[in-house]
């Protein structure tokens, strides 16, 4: 029964309708957690895990479409294997990006493509960052995104985020 009853709630969750509606625009902040693959740059470091804060503003075009402008500030942890040497190394990284996001249905499901720049403690770095998530509604004005997202840049990365609105204004 309790199997039934938290499938029955997850599905209701999934698929409650969330409109968007054109000229709303949102602030939201939250937590990332990051998935380092290989630095293409620094063969001999192995990065950890990175966590790390974000806050992100969308302006809705149409019901469908919104515009995004994304803050993200990351810090990762790693180790530098070299010469029969190992010594560790903090990597912090902020970066800002701008980008578009499309709902696919009034279910909340949704897709982004954002371009930008990283600065960080080993230089700066164009990025792209391709993801998809979903929208739940949090009460009458505030909603929290879920997403996974991947990075690329000189440590690319899935992102897995949850950001929650501090505020929302519909069209006036």
């Amino acid at each position: 029964m309790r199997k039934t009853s938290l499938f029955i709630l997850i599905m209701f969750i999934s698929f409650k309708q969330l409109n968007a509606q054109k000229g709303e625009q949102s602030l939201a902040a939250g937590l990332v957690a990051a998935f380092p693959g290989k630095d293409n740059y620094n063969f001999d470091y192995d990065w950890n895990t990175g966590f790390g804060v974000e806050v992100s503003g969308q302006s809705n075009l149409t019901q469908k479409g919104a515009v995004l402008l994304q803050l993200q500030a990351l810090r990762f942890t790693g180790k530098f294997n070299a010469n029969s040497t190992t010594s560790t190394k903090t990597l912090v990284n902020v970066s800002l990006q701008g980008g578009y996001r499309y709902q696919f249905a009034p279910s909340g499901f949704f897709a982004n493509v954002l371009v930008g720049a990283e600065a960080g403690t080993d230089g700066s770095f164009a990025i792209a960052t391709v993801g998809a998530g979903k929208r739940f509604s949090l009460g009458l004005v505030h909603f929290m995104d879920a997403s996974l997202e991947y990075t690329g840049s000189f440590l690319s990365r899935f992102n897995v985020k949850a950001v929650v609105s501090l505020f929302q204004r519909d069209k006036e």
